[in-house]
């Protein structure tokens, strides 16, 4: 927490220099100013005849530590450069707001159905595809979101790999504002139980064959002390991330990644597929996964994998380390990402970018909601973020990738940005992942049946095999 704190203190002398600067330029423009014969002496340093305006903006990253700190400081030096707007952030305990809910799909659809839309800049989530059947209309963005494809803050500072390649699986032209957030996605791994097996867990450059051996390890353990279970892999019954890590598998067994991330049949998918449910079949019978709590549901106010010691994996996003930074403080110092195992070498690894705000077309403070995320554009702000949140951000700067390398979430983001330059996938919207498989659209969700050993690999193809179309089938006989 210490070098968190420090660390924060050091970046936050961009803003510091700013307001100062800008209060200079303003105190200079005040003392010229009279209304009624007398100088403004206001908190708010315009000429008061310019209405002061109220951007209702949705928050982001409450309770994530050092997250919602840098983004609690942007206000702060927003309003303060943007002498003409107040920034509301919207508290949905507010009885004004009640009438939406706290449901990030409702909230846009239920403010698009209005005239004037009750929130200025509200989360977009990934809830796209949602708003569309909301709507009844899957161009629902272009009509009622600002589209900043246009916007020359957006192109000059925005990764190219965004404006290329990521955005166009789920956004496809529209870009809603901008992709602030990076991360990766990972296993994370709680070392003090390593250490307590005897283990010492690769965090990069992990294979198939090592993680294996990790849960049988774990198995092993379990048989020998059956009053001390430890849980080889934690999984939330409401967030399922199986399938991520199992595609990721299913990728690596191709000798040809980028054939895995193309829509269409092909028969090396296929056998790849099949190898990989032969693999969760293995894992399975070791045990990967302890079901023996039907409750245990994932919460950002809490963490059963922090809490309770007892599971040394969890797949999960680098995100994660922010919320437990927050609640936790070094208490989660132990828990460490790794990389997730592979049949052989990857060039392509699962990252995202998201953008966490848009702003409806139909607001009377459209034009104020676009200042608001233009102020985002900036180097000051990319670079704060990297060493603060120590996690990647889509805005594009000279420093953004300059982590210091010293913490375990920094080295993790430090090796996977310079092992894979940017060759990167996006993973988590099940209809893609079923898209380039090719075939039986319900083929990932045999991912959770076979860990769990409700379904063998051999019953698991069987069942492919009879959805495949007569075409495909003459595809793999000729192979």
């Amino acid at each position: 927490m210490k070098e968190i704190i420090s660390i924060t203190k050091k970046a936050n002398l961009n803003i510091v220099k700013n307001l100062l600067n800008a209060l200079f330029s303003l105190l200079i423009f005040s003392s010229c100013t009279t209304i009624n014969n007398e100088t403004t002496s206001t908190v708010k340093l315009i000429n008061t005849q310019h209405q002061v305006k109220t951007l209702k903006v949705l928050p982001q990253w409450e309770g994530q530590g050092a997250k919602e700190e840098l983004f609690k400081a942007y206000v702060r030096e927003f309003e303060f450069l943007n002498q003409d707007i107040n920034i509301e952030l919207v508290n949905w305990d507010n009885e004004n707001y009640n009438n939406i809910g706290n449901n990030g799909k409702n909230i846009i659809y239920e403010n698009i159905k209005i005239n004037k839309p009750i929130i200025d800049v509200v989360l977009m989530g990934r809830h796209y595809e949602e708003v569309a059947k909301l709507t009844g209309d899957p161009s629902w963005q272009f009509k009622y979101m600002v589209n900043f494809a246009d916007n020359d803050y957006f192109i000059k500072n925005t990764r190219l790999q965004i404006l290329k390649n990521t955005t166009n699986l789920e956004y496809g032209s529209h870009f809603p504002g901008p992709f602030i957030e990076g991360q990766y996605y990972t296993l994370w791994c709680n070392t003090n139980l390593a250490d307590k097996i005897g283990m010492e867990i690769k965090k990069t450059e992990m294979t198939a064959d090592d993680f294996m051996s990790y849960i049988k390890a774990v198995n092993d353990y379990n048989q020998r002390n059956p009053g001390d279970v430890i849980i080889a892999m934690n999984q939330y019954n409401n967030w399922n991330w199986s399938y991520i890590w199992s595609f990721h598998l299913f990728l690596s067994a191709l000798q040809n990644n980028k054939l895995g991330l193309t829509k269409g049949f092909h028969p090396d998918k296929y056998y790849a597929w099949i190898k990989t449910m032969h693999y969760l079949e293995e894992l399975g019978a070791n045990n990967i996964y302890a079901r023996n709590d039907e409750c245990l549901r994932y919460s950002e106010k809490n963490s059963y994998f922090i809490e309770q010691e007892n599971s040394l994996f969890m797949a999960q996003g680098s995100w994660m380390f922010n919320v437990w930074e927050g609640i936790y403080g070094d208490k989660a110092s132990h828990f460490v990402p790794v990389e997730f195992p592979v049949f052989q070498p990857m060039n392509t690894y699962p990252c995202d970018y998201e953008p966490v705000w848009g702003v409806f077309n139909h607001s009377e403070n459209k034009e104020e909601g676009i200042r608001f995320l233009n102020g985002f554009f900036k180097s000051s702000f990319a670079e704060d973020w990297t060493k603060i949140t120590k996690t990647p951000t889509g805005i594009k700067t000279p420093m953004s990738e300059l982590f210091l390398g010293q913490h375990p979430v920094e080295f993790f983001s430090e090796y996977i940005m310079n092992r894979y330059s940017e060759q990167f996938y996006k993973i988590g919207y099940t209809q893609f992942e079923n898209d380039v498989m090719g075939f039986f659209t319900d083929s990932l969700l045999l991912v959770q049946p076979i860990l769990d050993g409700k379904v063998n690999a051999a019953e698991a193809q069987k069942w492919i095999n009879a959805h495949l179309s007569k075409k495909q089938l003459e595809m793999l006989s000729a192979k």
